[in-house]
């Protein structure tokens, strides 16, 4: 496990030789409320008409005073930094108020609010997914809170917060989404980073899939050899990033090694996988019935299996079916675990109150 880090605390900032024990934290004090009130300054001198280089001086001020004074040592210090800076620019007048009530008016932020935004930011280093039982509310909230903080370091960082957020998103489900969606980001560096980060993703797909291939052709007759081989091009194919054309082509390939491995003796589970796999790729060509078909075949090998029970209620939705659903939605609640999205989908399905356990 990994343990839990020290709460962030502010340091206190050194006084220089001499001077009283008050000065530097009064200096602090004036200094925030300085970058506080620059935002009415900025509104008092366009008021007046004075030139339009005053202004905007004192706004680009105020916006560089409070980067600096409520910057504090560690990536949280520095990530609220820059939202504090971003809070001043981007709402000329009343911005500056804002930062000085919310990042504190001492001119450091305070430590429960650096606190409070480390345990933000760290959830999913604190409780790791795969702790937590699938498709768990908690996890999911947590997961959401964990992948926001590092999409807003991609788009508005530093180049270090950029370059880590993006080599951080590939951990994530849904993080190769929101890099993709930063490839239209104005921001060159922000483009780079995320292009970089979605080549190394495919870079690693196709050594798995390579890797698959080689396996294969080394023993031909693994049934398990085969599901790699098919997991790997369904990977491919799903989240590849290809174009329609050469996606059908990995589609091709995952059946193919799918049909493989059930032609070949192994145990149920094996020959459920590749019902599995062989139900996606019929999925991906809106053949919804023979894809229950494959899902049928997949709960009949193994009865347990959560995954194939959840995704047959939901083809037999999808097709209307309604009265075979309740069946299969019973089947699916003796075997998914309470407090999971397959027995609250199998309580809707069913009528059964889930918030009973």
């Amino acid at each position: 496990m990994i343990k839990d880090e020290p709460a962030i605390r502010v340091e206190p900032v050194p006084v220089p030789l001499g001077a009283a024990p008050e000065a530097k934290p009064r200096n602090m004090k004036l200094g925030a409320a300085l970058v506080g009130l620059s935002g009415p300054l900025v509104g008092v001198l366009a008021y007046f008409g004075l030139p339009l280089i005053l202004p905007i001086v004192v706004h680009a001020a105020g916006g560089v005073g409070a980067h600096f004074l409520w910057r504090a040592p560690g990536k949280e210090g520095r990530v609220l930094a820059v939202q504090a800076r971003t809070l001043v620019i981007c709402f000329p007048v009343v911005g500056s108020l804002a930062a000085w009530f919310i990042f504190g008016r001492g001119g450091t932020p305070s430590a429960k609010l650096l606190d409070e935004y480390k345990k933000y930011i760290a959830y999913e280093r604190d409780k790791p997914r795969y702790l937590a039982a699938v498709g768990d509310r908690e996890a999911h909230l947590g997961l959401e809170l964990a992948v926001l903080p590092l999409r807003d370091q991609l788009e508005g960082g530093d180049l270090a917060a950029k370059q880590g957020a993006a080599a951080k998103l590939l951990e994530f489900e849904g993080g190769d989404r929101i890099l993709r969606e930063a490839l239209a980001h104005p921001a060159d560096e922000t483009r780079l980073f995320a292009s970089l980060a979605l080549v190394r993703r495919q870079e690693s797909m196709f050594a798995r899939l390579r890797a698959a291939r080689e396996a294969v052709v080394e023993f031909p007759v693994e049934p398990a050899a085969r599901i790699e081989l098919a997991l790997a091009a369904l990977a491919f194919a799903a989240g590849g990033g290809s174009g329609e054309r050469v996606a059908d082509a990995f589609w091709h390939e995952a059946g193919q090694a799918a049909h493989a491995a059930l032609e070949l003796p192994a145990v149920p589970a094996i020959h459920a996988e590749a019902h599995l796999v062989l139900c996606e790729e019929r999925l991906s060509k809106d053949d919804l019935r023979t894809a229950l078909t494959h899902i049928d075949s997949a709960v009949k090998l193994v009865p347990t299996h959560v995954e194939a029970a959840l995704k047959r209620c939901e083809l037999l939705f999808r097709l209307g079916r309604i009265t075979d659903l309740r069946t299969a939605a019973k089947s699916l609640l003796a075997i998914s675990l309470f407090g999971t999205d397959a027995h609250d989908a199998a309580s809707f399905w069913t009528g059964t109150d889930h918030a009973a356990s």
